[in-house]
């Protein structure tokens, strides 16, 4: 009997777009009570949900617009895609509200997994053993600073917050990460709640460069990286126009971070 090899047949697979969401409080992947949809630039009536790995954290897409010779192993190479440079528009919902919805355009196919930071949403509860800093950004005229970046700093250690569509913020810092160094022992007055340590806070807001991708709601956030390339806006503190304000966070109590009078931190947009 003939004992020599003899290639039958040759399948190919090609992932084209997968994803992972990290959680930044816990610092782990999350994909429960995640829905990624994705579709051609320029043409959402084509939108696909994607697919939940039994086995990993990560969604997955299949069969995607104009890449399904590509995905099959029929063609070597990626085809002329649908939408300019073949940009994907991927909207991703936690069902669960305990994260901000996300738009990003992502060029396909992606040959490794696409990893995306999540941002605490305000409905999200306060984790046992977290710092708890919250707000509301408006601006000066008197309206919300919806989808404002707000940098939160103590010492070397910058921690980004994303507002929401009415301004509102959330994060949740580790104390270890927050805590400073007690060199053997403990602060006046004897007690680890009578620990407190300045945060510097930032603000970038800039309505004018927010963009938002065809097929996405007025519910939906404008496209992920036009929010964090906001310019830096001015913070209103006593009476003055500043470019950060320090606050004090204290052991074991929440934070709300507001301008001085008020109960919301109040800028001047870019």
């Amino acid at each position: 009997m003939s004992t020599a090899f003899r290639l039958l047949e040759v399948t190919t697979l090609r992932a084209t777009l997968a994803l992972q969401f990290l959680d930044p409080v816990l610092r782990t992947a999350v994909s429960d009570g995640l829905t990624a949809t994705a579709w051609p630039v320029g043409d959402p009536n084509a939108a696909m949900v994607a697919r939940h790995s039994p086995v990993s954290s990560t969604l997955g897409f299949a069969n995607l617009p104009g890449l399904l010779a590509y995905e099959t192993g029929r063609s070597a190479a990626p085809p002329s895609l649908p939408g300019p440079l073949g940009q994907f528009v991927v909207r991703t919902v936690d069902d669960r509200r305990r994260f901000l919805p996300t738009v990003q355009v992502i060029p396909v196919p992606q040959a490794a997994v696409v990893t995306a930071m999540l941002f605490s949403a305000p409905t999200r509860p306060a984790h046992p053993g977290f710092a708890a800093i919250r707000g509301e950004v408006w601006t000066s005229a008197g309206r919300p600073a919806g989808w404002a970046v707000v940098t939160l700093s103590q010492g070397t250690t910058p921690i980004q917050a994303l507002a929401d569509g009415q301004g509102r913020f959330a994060c949740y810092p580790p104390y270890p990460d927050a805590l400073p160094p007690l060199a053997g022992s403990l602060p006046a007055g004897g007690s680890i709640d009578n620990l407190t340590w300045p945060v510097v806070v930032t603000v970038q807001c800039q309505p004018s460069v927010l963009l938002r991708p065809s097929g996405t709601g007025t519910a939906d956030p404008p496209e992920l990286a036009s929010i964090l390339a906001q310019g830096d806006a001015t913070i209103e503190d006593a009476g003055l126009l500043v470019p950060s304000v320090s606050r004090v966070l204290r052991f074991g109590q929440p934070l709300a971070v507001a301008s001085s009078g008020s109960t919301r931190l109040i800028v001047e947009p870019a």
